[in-house]
This record gives structure tokens, C-alpha cells and sequence, in this order.
């Protein structure tokens, strides 16, 4: 069996659980009835990373969320579609090419 995912996946949680009790311990204190935009917004947009993923492929579903969420922070669109681009085409590079993670690929099959 191939461990590696399950040991790292329990770093994580090591590692991010303190992190999250004090973000808890801060939120009990505030009443913010719009906290739940963000995290929401967040999961719809992976979830129609989800849905596009299998027909427009890695980079234009990536590239498309990632654009949506830096404009829902609030950037600029020039800079969203800036950043959007790079980093789908970094992280393509990274895991298709350098790692050879299989993607999935797009409709013009590049």
C-alpha cells in the first residue's frame, strides 16, 4: 500500500489544528452574519471546478476558478485573469509535466 497520502494528510491535520482552534476561539466572539459567503463561495466554485473539469480540462476550469475567486477578493479583472493564467499554467507545469500527474485534459487535447 502506497502510505504516503495518509502521512502527509495526518501532518496536515497536526500541523493546522492549533491554527484552527484559535480562528474558533476569535469567531465566537464576533457575530458577523456574512462569515458564510467566503467558505460557501469557495465550495461552489470547486464544485463547478468539479462539474468543468472533465470537459474543458485542468487549465481552462482551473484558470476559470481561480479567476472567479481572486475577483470575489476583490482584485482587479486585469489582474485576476493576470494571476488566474499563471498560476494554472505553474501549477499544470508543475504537476503534468515535471511530476507527470495525469490531468485532465482538455477538449483540443494539447
Amino acid at each position: 500500500r502506497n502510505t504516503y497520502p495518509a502521512l502527509l494528510g495526518g501532518a496536515l491535520l497536526l500541523l493546522l489544528a492549533p491554527l484552527a482552534l484559535a480562528g474558533r476561539k476569535r469567531e465566537r466572539n464576533r457575530t458577523d452574519l456574512h462569515s458564510w459567503k467566503g467558505p460557501a463561495t469557495v465550495c461552489l466554485a470547486v464544485l463547478g471546478y468539479a462539474a468543468l473539469a472533465p470537459v474543458l480540462g485542468f487549465i481552462l476550469s482551473a484558470g476559470l476558478l481561480l479567476f472567479l475567486l481572486f475577483l470575489f477578493l476583490g482584485n482587479r479583472a486585469l489582474t485576476s485573469l493576470s494571476l488566474a493564467a499563471a498560476l494554472s499554467c505553474l501549477v499544470y507545469l508543475v504537476f503534468a509535466t515535471w511530476l507527470r500527474v495525469d490531468l485532465p485534459r482538455q477538449f483540443l487535447e494539447w
